[in-house]
């Protein structure tokens, strides 16, 4: 497999038989609510070139737990997630049961290095694009955007959110608009 260091579609002249080439992912993920209610601040709270320059992306790889697995800053989004996935790799993190929160929008490059990367769950304090979230419904993956405190928006596979208990979400506020589930 060769890897670079690039947004992830350099070099590739058709997206659509790049997307194609990508195998879905079939990892059931039960994300509790309330861990992504939390792990905004805990990356923050990670993010030591953000707080020395406020100039710094992050990455962060968390379990259904709420731990921080690892948190990688760069001035781009890009090299934040590549630092991140890197790490993964290296270290034989497995990578299945596991989110991944960014500091910023989430776009198609960005969903295609998580799903090479096999995880399940992508979280952003920001939102995704359109073809970010076209591309992680087709790929399996559990795209959330707008995770700030306690507020959630997922665009794609839901149902792999669930509160603390792991019973259905009704009754916490869900309302679904545009195609998108907002808690």
């Amino acid at each position: 497999m060769i890897i670079t260091s690039s947004c992830g579609l350099c070099g590739h002249e058709n997206i659509q038989a790049l997307l194609e080439s990508l195998k879905r992912l079939d990892c059931p993920i039960k994300m509790p609510l309330d861990v992504l209610f939390r792990i905004p601040a805990q990356v923050r709270a990670s993010q030591v070139l953000f707080s020395r320059t406020g100039g710094a992306h992050a990455a962060a790889l968390f379990d259904a737990k709420g731990n921080l697995q690892a948190v990688r800053e760069d001035v781009g989004r890009h090299n934040a997630l590549d630092k991140l996935l890197g790490y993964a790799l290296l270290a034989e993190v497995a990578t299945g049961e596991s989110g991944i929160f960014l500091s910023g929008r989430v776009s198609l490059e960005l969903i295609i290095k998580v799903v090479k990367a096999r995880v399940p769950l992508v979280a952003a304090v920001s939102a995704p694009t359109a073809a970010a979230v076209q591309a992680a419904e087709r790929l399996g993956i559990t795209l959330c955007g707008f995770v700030r405190g306690e507020e959630v928006s997922a665009y794609t596979n839901g149902g792999g959110i669930v509160p603390t208990s792991g019973g259905p979400l009704a009754g916490l506020g869900q309302a679904a608009t545009g195609g998108k589930e907002h808690y």
